[in-house]
């Protein structure tokens, strides 16, 4: 669906997918749970690239209480939703990332790519039964036998050879990680980098690696912070952004950590003991800051509503309390797509831009964000983060789902306090977000490569 037209259409937003699914208990773990899968993917990539059909590949890991199953057959669907949104039986995390590729392929065209064939990868584990809220130690420690695997780093390897075969030839990837997926990933990219003392970008020239609510501790950071590791591009190789208001990387991370060690120092959630890193998960640790992040939003509407009056934008009344944005609104035209959002300013430390902007055909009753993005300074004891490693604190409306139905959706809310209640496993569940979605493709796209 186009979300920054009038919504009375839906566009097809066509794409290809297929699951990767990996053990992760026992000897085996970190190995493949069927290799045909791998080879099925890398043989349709090939097959792609030989045909000279450019590629936009998506990789996202699921995290806790999520799996890869998916039931094509009606009779056997159990949980099939009232609203048709689930056509049969299928994870929501399988079913959520069918939006992001949805999403992706319509970005590609918003921001004037050529065609391509959007392609996921679904990275399916053993998330643990959904009923189940004792188990982080163990599903966490089920994602870094996955992540740190020899397996994976080759699996991953042979999927970057399939799409970027020759230094000619550059395509443009975002990997995903989310909660647990976020942790198997950071894993994953922290091996790298230990093994090859520097930068790594694992996915060729023109990637994104992007960890959301990781349930990581910033224990696992704290050898990377101390390297340094300085040279790399401006451009984030990796970015984590952890909300705020995240109760499980935020709450229930420490709780787990604090209760492994009282328990036996063999079962915590996090790699070390007593250093403060390991009892604050990498997003809620303010020493390895390096970016604050908030999304503010004004209101537009058909008419001016405000006792102060408003100024006009393009046909739509926005009050005049909200002048500061004013300049921000008129900046770019309205046809532009690529904010810059991840440029920031050298001598403010810090950059906003419009992420939704207001055209002829959008609805004027409606929010519309904006991107400010500030660097943290680095602390005096340590050398901090490297530059090409991002690890963004989200405020509040950063990842952000509301409980209520469907009659308090932004468009007709008008302000309602009963429609700003949120719940906490829906903000950290929250990572399908057209926003961050639109946000990490931009960063992609703004890389060089053919």
């Amino acid at each position: 669906m186009d979300g920054w037209k009038n919504n009375s259409s839906l566009e097809p937003q066509p794409f290809e997918y297929a699951t990767l699914e990996y053990l992760s208990n026992g000897p085996q773990a970190g190995q493949l749970f069927d290799t045909r899968q791998l080879d099925a993917i890398v043989g349709r990539l090939n097959e792609l690239v030989t045909q000279r059909r450019p590629i936009m590949l998506v990789i996202f890991a699921h995290g806790w209480h999520h799996n890869a199953y998916e039931n094509h057959d009606p009779a056997k669907a159990d949980n099939i939703e009232a609203t048709g949104d689930r056509p049969y039986n299928q994870n929501l995390n399988l079913l959520a990332f069918k939006h992001i590729l949805a999403k992706t392929n319509y970005e590609l065209g918003a921001q004037g790519e050529p065609p391509r064939t959007v392609f996921g990868i679904y990275i399916g584990w053993n998330g643990g039964p959904a009923n189940s809220y004792l188990n982080a130690a163990r599903i966490g420690r089920a994602a870094d036998r996955i992540g740190a695997s020899n397996d994976f780093a080759a699996d991953m390897a042979r999927i970057n050879a399939a799409v970027n075969p020759s230094p000619s030839l550059v395509t443009p990837v975002l990997a995903i990680g989310h909660s647990f997926g976020g942790r198997l990933l950071s894993r994953y990219m922290l091996k790298l980098v230990e093994q090859a003392q520097g930068p790594v970008q694992p996915f060729g020239p023109r990637s994104l690696v992007a960890t959301i609510n990781p349930a990581i501790g910033a224990d696992a950071f704290d050898d990377l912070m101390r390297a340094g590791h300085q040279d790399g591009s401006d451009l984030p190789y990796w970015i984590n952004v952890t909300s705020a208001d995240d109760w499980a990387t935020g709450t229930v991370l420490p709780v787990a950590a604090s209760l492994g060690r009282a328990v036996g120092f063999e079962i915590g959630i996090t790699d070390k003991v007593f250093a403060a890193s390991a009892y604050r998960s990498i997003g809620h640790y303010s020493p390895y800051l390096t970016h604050i992040l908030e999304l503010p939003y004004v209101r537009a509407g058909e008419k001016c509503q405000d006792a102060n009056g408003c100024f006009e934008f393009q046909g739509c009344s926005i009050p005049n309390s909200e002048k500061k944005w004013q300049a921000y609104f008129a900046a770019p035209g309205p046809s532009t797509r690529q904010t810059q959002w991840y440029r920031v300013d050298a001598v403010k430390q810090e950059k906003v831009s419009r992420l939704f902007y207001l055209n002829p055909s959008t609805q004027c009753d409606s929010r519309f964000y904006f991107v400010d993005l500030k660097s943290v300074p680095s602390k005096s004891d340590y050398p901090g983060m490297p530059k090409w490693m991002w690890n963004i604190r989200a405020d509040k409306e950063g990842i952000n789902t509301s409980d209520a139905t469907n009659d308090c959706l932004p468009t007709v809310d008008n302000g309602r306090k009963e429609c700003d209640k949120k719940t906490s496993a829906a903000v950290h569940n929250a990572f399908v977000q057209t926003r961050f979605v639109r946000m990490f493709l931009e960063l992609v796209l703004a890389k060089s490569g053919t």
